[in-house]
């Protein structure tokens, strides 16, 4: 009986040291732009987060690469602390395959890096990362979710392109841009909620939409995607 009881406190200590996450990203949602034609090299980008162990004890860390979106000719590669991995990569630790946790003492942090080759092909891509440890690879700590965006160099000088109201309640208008035929809206992880035919000085209702953060596509008549905007959507306020 005391050794039963003995072993349950130890658990409930144990599960006690966990009650908040052992890990602090410096960003979860990372974006990075590039303008083809422009002075920074349009043929490969990188996006980046720093992952801490604010815990105090040494943990060993998975992740998942899961691709939402990604242009025909773009491929993506991982940089962890302890390699680099080729474009068909899409974990650190698959146990009875592949086995190389990130392994972090007390304090330690190290850089989670998105490195796309474009090709200097215009469009967007969509990543969704899910950090987890090792011995409870279901239970997410946190997901890092990268948008890397390569657009022509004229639309993104394009002053004049305007989406307002942002933050926006029931409804946004784009102005600005008469080459824009489609407005494709994506909810945070790269999912379309929704598709309007862009038309000059409209309104565009999203009132019955969840609050949170949105990209907003911008197609033009091929179909392309020429720019994406981010749509903070908010509930009307009392």
């Amino acid at each position: 009986m005391r050794r039963t009881l003995l072993f349950t406190c130890i658990m409930i200590i144990g599960l006690s040291g966990w009650s908040q996450s052992p890990i602090q990203i410096t960003k979860t949602v990372v974006e990075q732009i590039a303008g083809i034609g422009e002075s920074e090299n349009p043929e490969e980008i990188e996006l980046r987060t720093t992952i801490q162990n604010v815990s105090n004890q040494t943990i060993a860390l998975k992740w998942t690469k899961y691709v939402l979106d990604l242009p025909p000719v773009w491929e993506a590669e991982v940089y962890d602390k302890e390699l680099c991995y080729l474009p068909n990569a899409y974990t650190n630790y698959d146990p009875g395959y592949f086995e190389a946790p990130v392994e972090l003492i007390p304090g330690e942090s190290f850089d989670l890096v998105l490195h796309v080759l474009t090709h200097g092909k215009a469009g967007v891509g969509a990543f969704e990362f899910p950090i987890s440890l090792i011995n409870q690879p279901d239970e997410v700590l946190e997901t890092v979710t990268f948008y890397p965006q390569v657009i022509e160099q004229e639309v993104q000088r394009s002053a004049s392109l305007k989406l307002y109201p942002n933050p926006a309640e029931d409804y946004f208008r784009i102005s600005g841009d008469e080459h824009i035929t489609k407005l494709m809206l994506y909810n945070s992880i790269g999912q379309p909620v929704r598709q309007y035919t862009a038309v000059p000085g409209q309104r565009y209702d999203i009132s019955d939409l969840p609050e949170g953060l949105y990209l907003l596509g911008l197609l033009d008549q091929k179909g392309e995607t020429k720019k994406t905007l981010r749509l903070m959507k908010r509930l009307r306020r009392a």
